[in-house]
């Protein structure tokens, strides 16, 4: 994209600067020879010239925003590949170690402890914690 407009706010641009860093979502801009060209959303390639400065910069900012969102699933895709290999290791190491046994028929995971139940509901003024089933 060329200069920044004058009228453009600097917050706009000091956090369009930040989001850069981020992970990028390939680019709108196409060459045939040597004209530039931006693929719309229907496909079409529509001449640079003919596109308006504010349409650019709306296709900077989603692209952008775009990539962050690639940014933070790839983190936590990651964490929860962590986290699920962690409580594995855990039920194992439980069952191994202590000959306490997790799992069951209770809730959506395979991996769901049954040797403990949540206490008294937060409400009724009694105990909060977790106890022992």
């Amino acid at each position: 994209m060329g200069p920044r407009p004058p009228e453009a706010g600097h917050a706009f641009w000091d956090a369009l600067d930040a989001l850069k860093a981020l992970p990028t979502v390939p680019d709108a801009r196409e060459s045939v020879g040597d004209k530039v060209f931006y693929r719309e959303e229907d496909g079409r390639l529509t001449p640079e010239a003919l596109v308006k400065p504010a349409k650019l910069m709306e296709d900077m900012f989603v692209r952008t925003v775009a990539a962050g969102a690639l940014s933070i699933h790839g983190s936590l895709s990651r964490f929860k590949a962590l986290s699920f290999s962690e409580a594995q290791a855990l039920i194992d190491t439980v069952a191994r170690d202590y000959g306490v046994a997790m799992g069951g028929k209770g809730g959506t995971s395979p991996s769901s402890p049954t040797t403990v139940v949540p206490g008294p509901d937060p409400g009724s003024g009694t105990d909060h914690g977790w106890r022992d089933h």
